[in-house]
């Protein structure tokens, strides 16, 4: 018989009963004995307990429930709208922050990667709808839905990795991501679209912009781990 007791992110198990088989590989019923475990054995409760009719016990993991699910709660959908909103009104005010030397940054991917990574990969995709819109949307919008969508996925197989390590390793993790949603998730469906509507080569024009922006992904690097480093745990889990 198998008891279990959730406490503070995990379940204890305690093993009162157990059944044997000489096989393995082909269990046979068996007589059961009393087996008292002096020890507790303890799993992360991200994980589901299944015990088989033969006695086993295995483990089934679902550390991502309902991440692809077409369901979307309306704390999701409420957050995606707020930072979707906020990352429209960035784009569309113009505002740029000064970085010195005459470098300057566009901050309206503060909201756009922070938004998707709490609201999920469908939020991400209400957020880079909303922020696409504002400015060229016939390249923005297709590119920020892809780049927010997956963002939003990759961020909560992100923040179950970091559970139980500190917030300190999900900060550096996040960090060295975000040159991957530059460079990988949004730049370069962007840049085809662009190259294809303005008739301009694509790789010179990937080159370029990577280049330019730059700034642009170190602040955005900086500012959005801060917020990383310095959420607490249940704020800086995605929304359910």
């Amino acid at each position: 018989m198998i008891h279990a007791r959730k406490n503070q992110g995990e379940i204890l198990i305690l093993v009162h009963e157990v059944a044997t088989s000489p096989d393995p590989m082909h269990p046979t019923p068996c007589a059961r004995g009393m087996v008292m475990n002096p020890d507790p054995v303890i799993y992360p409760a991200s994980q589901t307990i299944l015990r088989s009719r033969n006695g086993y016990l295995s483990l089934m993991s679902s550390e991502f429930p309902g991440i692809f699910t077409l369901h979307v709660s309306a704390r999701q959908f409420v957050a995606a709208l707020v930072f979707g909103i906020l990352a429209a009104l960035t784009l569309f005010s113009g505002l740029f922050v000064p970085l010195g030397h005459g470098l300057m940054a566009e901050p309206s991917e503060v909201f756009v990667t922070l938004g998707a990574a709490l609201s999920g990969p469908f939020g991400g995709l209400v957020i880079g709808l909303l922020q696409g819109v504002v400015y060229a949307p016939e390249r923005n919008i297709p590119s920020h839905m892809l780049a927010g969508f997956l963002w939003g996925a990759w961020y909560a197989v992100l923040f179950s990795w970091s559970q139980g390590k500190g917030r300190w390793a999900r900060a550096a993790l996040w960090a060295v991501s975000i040159p991957v949603y530059y460079y990988v998730l949004l730049l370069p469906l962007h840049l085809l679209i662009a190259s294809a509507t303005l008739g301009v080569p694509f790789i010179p024009l990937f080159a370029e912009t990577a280049q330019g922006i730059f700034p642009e992904v170190v602040f955005t690097l900086l500012v959005t781990s801060l917020v990383i480093v310095v959420l607490p745990e249940r704020w800086a889990a995605p929304l359910g």
